[in-house]
């Protein structure tokens, strides 16, 4: 008899999202319109407007990760930021990390 309430409460479940779903889509679709250009100094600038909440978010991301590496030169972003959180001339050790969170990053 269990087994038989947890079938129709599932086929319930799922009904409802069926009938939901076409909505979502719509709205999901409203939310996530992205709007793409290239400034003249070549930063792609995305912009993706969300109206329902009264907040502002910002992103700024390199092309300077590991995916970014030339092909055949792996590691070279990953050893470029150990050697930068040991120092330059100009700024200490760990003081990359101290300017880094000084600013909300982490």
């Amino acid at each position: 008899m269990k087994s038989c309430r947890y079938h129709n409460f599932v086929s319930v479940v799922f009904l409802s999202l069926l009938i939901a779903l076409p909505q979502a889509n719509s709205s999901f679709a409203k939310v996530f319109d992205p709007i793409s250009f290239t400034l003249n100094n070549g930063l792609q600038v995305i912009v993706v407007s969300d109206h329902r909440a009264p907040a502002v978010s910002h992103m700024l991301w390199y092309k300077v990760g590991s995916a970014d590496d030339p092909q055949g030169k792996s590691g070279l972003a990953h050893f470029l930021e150990h050697l930068m959180f040991k120092g330059t001339r100009k700024y200490g050790p760990r003081q990359a990390s101290k300017i880094i969170s000084k600013n909300g990053g982490s």
